[in-house]
């Protein structure tokens, strides 16, 4: 029911509303995000509250004017959020031996920038009219998430990471993976506007593979955190689907990296 809510609501702000609209929602719910993280990051709650508080206050600032994010903030931060999704990847390999190299009072910092990041990708993207380029995100991470589940429940045998999370598997990630290169393909294949972007079928079939394992990676860091703060959920804002990082943290690992692309080439 909650996807049934969202998916209609998603399209309508991507589609039919300014971009201020959806810088504004998207602004909001990451907010509330930040405020997770807090709670995930135990010590670090004040600072990321405070950090949030700043963000509440510079929010409108960006809002209002068109393109300041382009030129002041968004190339430094969505690279800085790249440079760390390699060292999550390296925190989820190693956990928890790892666990020492992010203390609370780092990983609530971490929170303001990835979530900051997934912000500012999302208004360059729209305001660069790639709302396509959005549903085709869109559509890979959720695939990625919903062929792991459906595949981990069928097939799955052999542990993914069992000390970050023990119900995900390598047969149910592979699933996932199948699903979202054979829909990010297809998407993208039939839309002009986005093949347009890429150099044929093989530019879509490799960006849809490396989005949904950028997708796997920000599930396995987020429960990461709650493994660290002894949490199940982040949250419980979306029933069925717990807090808005339970919802969005696959986006917060790639909205950036497909943000700063476009950035870069176009």
């Amino acid at each position: 029911m909650t996807a049934l809510v969202a998916l209609p609501l998603t399209l309508f702000l991507l589609f039919w509303l300014p971009w201020v609209w959806l810088g504004a929602v998207v602004f909001l719910l990451l907010a509330v995000g930040l405020f997770e993280w807090a709670r995930l990051s135990a010590s670090a709650a004040f600072a990321t509250a405070l950090l949030c508080c700043v963000m509440i206050a510079l929010g409108p600032l960006v809002l209002v004017t068109e393109h300041l994010a382009d030129r002041i903030l968004m190339p430094f931060i969505l690279a800085a959020a790249c440079v760390f999704w390699c060292f999550a990847l390296f925190l989820v390999l190693r956990f928890p031996s790892s666990a020492h190299l992010l203390p609370p009072l780092p990983r609530g910092l971490v929170g303001a920038l990835l979530l900051a990041s997934t912000w500012l990708a999302l208004i360059h993207l729209k305001q660069d009219g790639r709302e396509w380029l959005i549903v085709w995100l869109l559509a890979v991470v959720w695939m990625a998430d919903s062929g792991a589940y459906f595949g981990g429940r069928r097939w799955g045998r052999r542990k993914l990471a069992p000390a970050v999370s023990p119900g995900k598997t390598i047969e149910g990630a592979a699933a996932g993976v199948f699903a979202s290169v054979i829909i990010g393909t297809a998407l993208a294949t039939s839309l002009p506007d986005l093949f347009n972007l890429g150099q044929g079928v093989a530019f879509w079939l490799l960006a849809s593979l490396v989005i949904a394992l950028l997708s796997i990676l920000g599930d396995l860091f987020a429960s990461l955190l709650k493994r660290l703060a002894g949490a199940k959920d982040s949250g419980a804002l979306f029933p069925g689907h717990g807090g808005v990082l339970d919802r969005l943290d696959s986006l917060i690992s790639t909205a950036p990296l497909l943000a700063l692309w476009i950035y870069c080439v176009f």
